[in-house]
């Protein structure tokens, strides 16, 4: 789909990127990625934040990261490291919804208000991160009917929620690991 090699900010507007083996969208450098109104679909992460130096900043409004094998993951490598906010958006129907840390080593911080992570094979939501600087944290958002958990806790970050979610219809269970709270400020 779009690879990120170097670039101070990238723009995805309304578009519809589907049926790559790889990635939809790889940001693969410090920069800044901002994603609207897009339709990321069948490929094998919707969007994927990986790189090894310095800060990715993502905006992700209004999209569907559906039908992925994962539809959004963060995995930085220390001294690299992310945060996203994603609004209004879902990561449905995938092997995997949101995915912040996936065993790496870089700070990760993911920011869901108004999202889903639902109908996925396995989680809507995991922290799965060896940086105990990241975090993921949720609000007014979606996580039903997963293969195994709504959301996850299996690294050294933090997740925290600000207690008006749903979380309903998991097959082994709403949560697992520690999940804390936020208030908003």
């Amino acid at each position: 789909g779009i690879t990120v090699n170097s670039v101070f900010t990238l723009n995805v507007e309304n578009c519809f990127i589907t049926g790559f083996s790889y990635n939809g969208i790889l940001m693969n450098s410090a920069g800044r990625l901002n994603v609207k109104g897009t339709d990321v679909t069948a490929c094998l992460n919707g969007v994927q934040l990986q790189n090894i130096t310095g800060a990715v900043e993502a905006a992700i409004d209004h999209c569907h990261l559906d039908g992925n094998s994962t539809g959004y993951t963060t995995d930085t490598t220390s001294p690299g490291g992310s945060t996203t906010t994603a609004t209004y958006s879902t990561a449905n129907n995938n092997s995997f919804g949101w995915v912040c840390g996936d065993s790496t080593s870089g700070k990760d911080v993911v920011n869901l208000e108004f999202c889903a992570g639902s109908e996925n094979s396995f989680h809507g939501l995991i922290a799965a991160s060896l940086s105990a600087q990241s975090a993921a944290r949720y609000s007014n958002c979606i996580f039903a009917n997963n293969g195994e958990y709504g959301v996850i806790n299996a690294g050294s970050g933090i997740i925290q929620s600000r207690g008006n979610n749903t979380i309903t219809g998991n097959g082994t269970a709403s949560t697992n690991g520690t999940i804390g709270s936020f208030l908003p400020k």
